[in-house]
C-alpha cells in the first residue's frame, strides 16, 4: 500500500480500494497485515473521518475472501474487544496469524501474551508468527536467537498450536535450521 503500509481503518481509503481491487483479480492465498499505523501516526488524524467506512470495506473484503486470506494480527495483548473497535480484528472465519515476536517486546508483555495465547480455544484456526530472525521495515528490530526460537517453538507446540510462521526468512541460516528441524 503506497501511503498506508499496513491495513487498518486508519489507512488511506484509496490505498485500500487499490489493494482490494488487485487482490480480487487473483485466486492466490494472501496474507493481510492488520496493524495500526504506528510508523505513520499522522494517519490516525488524517483518516479519522474514514475509519467507519474503511472498517466496513475491510470487513466486506475479508468476508468475500475468507477462504483464501490469512490475517496477520497483533497477539492478544490488548483485549479482543479493543482490537475489534480499532479494526485490527474481525469476527470472520479467516485463518488468523498472531504475530508474537518475542524478541521485540518486553518480558512482562511476553508473559501476558503467552498466558493469553494459552487461553485461545480453537488453536487450529491460528498460526503463530515467531521472530524476528532478520531486520524488517524498522531496521532496528532485536533478533531472536536460535536458542530463544527453540523455546518459542516448544511453547507453541506445548500450547497446542499446529502452525508457526517465522519472520523474516532472510535471516535463516544453519543455526536456525538446526532448531527448526527438531520440530518438523
Amino acid at each position: 500500500m503506497k501511503n498506508s503500509y499496513w491495513i487498518s481503518p486508519f489507512s488511506n481509503t484509496k490505498d485500500l480500494e487499490e489493494l482490494f481491487s488487485e487482490l480480487n483479480k487473483t485466486k492466490l492465498h494472501s496474507l493481510i497485515d492488520l496493524e495500526l499505523p504506528l510508523l505513520n501516526k499522522i494517519l490516525f488524524f488524517k483518516n479519522i473521518f474514514s475509519v467507519w467506512k474503511n472498517k466496513k470495506r475491510i470487513k466486506q473484503f475479508l468476508e468475500k475472501n475468507k477462504k483464501r486470506i490469512t490475517t496477520a494480527e497483533a497477539p492478544p495483548i490488548l483485549g479482543i474487544g479493543l482490537r475489534k473497535i480499532l479494526g485490527v480484528d474481525y469476527n470472520i472465519e479467516t485463518e488468523k496469524g498472531l504475530m508474537w515476536y518475542s524478541s521485540m517486546i518486553p518480558s512482562y508483555i511476553n508473559k501476558k501474551t503467552k498466558r493469553n495465547l494459552i487461553k485461545i480455544k480453537d488453536k487450529g484456526k491460528y498460526t503463530i508468527g515467531l521472530g524476528v530472525i532478520a531486520k524488517g521495515v524498522l531496521s532496528y528490530e532485536p533478533l531472536l536467537s536460535p536458542k530463544k526460537l527453540e523455546k518459542d517453538l516448544e511453547f507453541a507446540k506445548k500450547s497446542g498450536f499446529k502452525k508457526v510462521c517465522i519472520f523474516r526468512l532472510g535471516g535463516l541460516n544453519k543455526d536456525y535450521m538446526k532448531v527448526i528441524s527438531k520440530f518438523q
